[in-house]
């Protein structure tokens, strides 16, 4: 599993939304770490919660 965030990529047509709550402190540092990626929070955001899906998949699977 690699943790470097992928250049974006065209972008993939999204059908759904996920709400989250955050704190203004989380949303910043979200933000924040988006700008120094140059990346978008939201690219931001899928990437580290696609990794953490993966990663208790691959868990569950071993």
């Amino acid at each position: 599993m690699s943790n470097a965030i992928q250049s974006p990529q065209p972008p993939l047509k999204r059908e759904h939304i996920f709400s989250v709550r955050l704190t203004s402190v989380e949303r910043a540092a979200i933000k924040q770490l988006a700008q120094q990626m140059n990346v978008s929070p939201s690219h931001l955001v899928r990437h580290f919660l696609m990794q953490a899906v993966d990663y208790y998949a691959e868990r569950k699977e071993a």
